[in-house]
């Protein structure tokens, strides 16, 4: 039998690289506009989306466009659990914030009542959910409601700047040319190491994850070429992000609200809206390279949404993808 039977093997398989370990930026294209107008967008297990469609309530669908259930509650910001099992939808009404919680397998909702609060994590640890206002920061049980508190804690005055990130989540506090940071693990609560900050008053002061501060320095020349400086350990990092029409530059310089800069896990989300196309770029600060390029149509503003295992892009106009961390694959929802 020995001499009969070939030679067998499991088939090798092939190496896949994370998004953040690509060798050449990672070139995605918007997918295709949808029929609703969509204000945030979760990624579930099971090639499933979560989407919060404003006072048309929330949508789980399929990544082919299918819908699976529908919501009957306002939602413009929708945070996640990460077992895809719940969910909250979130609706700001002028001064209070109303919040409802999605069980996502039994479809029910349960009302959590209405809160004041500036900001908010956008995913839950556990039953916890930290929400900041003003320089209190506490985390809200989510099984029983709003008014209902796991942990709080008040910051120093005056807060410079507040980051939640999938794992912890970071804030400066301060005055003059040097910040203290506050860090957190999102589950244990557990503060890390104090640490110090020297302030570059001339620079947007970020909250930043592992560093704790990024100050970016973005500068578009005449001749359209943009470049990023930023500090990272200690060193000063620079590099190019690409060419625009340089009337662009001018816009920006006359709407600075155009350039949107957000810290997410290990790098920085840098989006320019030009006149015609808005230009997507995803560093990271670890290596000062540029790992994503997006390239998406300007007739709605670009979101980006950051999981513990995707990125998720999405507007107003019903566009939705979801890029994975660990393989690089993009994942479109399909227009319907």
């Amino acid at each position: 039998m020995a001499a009969d039977v070939p030679d067998w093997a499991l088939p090798v398989l092939a190496r896949t690289t994370g998004l953040w370990d690509q060798p050449e930026p990672l070139r995605v294209h918007a997918s295709e506009p949808g029929v609703h107008a969509i204000y945030d967008a979760l990624a579930l297990p099971g090639r499933r989306f979560l989407l919060a469609l404003g006072e048309s309530g929330v949508v789980l669908a399929e990544a082919s466009g299918r819908v699976r259930h529908r919501y009957a509650v306002p939602a413009w910001r929708l945070v996640g659990a990460d077992n895809g099992a719940v969910a909250l939808a979130v609706a700001r009404r002028e001064r209070l914030t109303r919040v409802h919680h999605l069980d996502l397998v039994a479809h029910a909702i349960r009302d959590l009542g209405e809160l004041d609060v500036d900001q908010h994590a956008r995913r839950l640890s556990g039953l916890g959910w930290t929400v900041r206002r003003g320089q209190h920061v506490s985390v809200i049980d989510t099984g029983r409601s709003v008014r209902d508190l796991l942990w709080h804690l008040e910051l120093p005055a005056p807060l410079r700047a507040s980051g939640f990130f999938p794992a912890s989540e970071v804030h400066l506090v301060g005055e003059g040319d040097r910040l203290q940071e506050w860090s957190f693990d999102s589950g244990r609560r557990r503060r890390r190491a104090a640490r110090e900050h020297l302030l570059d008053p001339r620079l947007p002061v970020l909250a930043a994850e592992p560093s704790g501060l990024v100050q970016p320095h973005l500068q578009c020349l005449a001749d359209g070429a943009v470049s990023l400086a930023f500090n990272q350990d200690g060193r000063r990092h620079a590099l190019e992000l690409g060419r625009i029409d340089p009337a662009d530059c001018v816009l920006f310089q006359q709407q600075p609200q155009r350039v949107h800069l957000q810290p997410v896990h290990a790098g920085l989300w840098v989006a320019l809206c030009c006149a015609t196309v808005t230009r997507g770029y995803l560093v990271s600060l670890a290596r000062a390279q540029i790992v994503m390029q997006v390239e998406w149509p300007a007739d709605a503003e670009l979101s980006l949404r950051e999981q513990p295992d995707a990125l998720v892009l999405h507007d107003t106009r019903g566009r939705v993808l979801a890029v994975e961390l660990d393989t690089a694959s993009v994942r479109p929802l399909s227009a319907h």
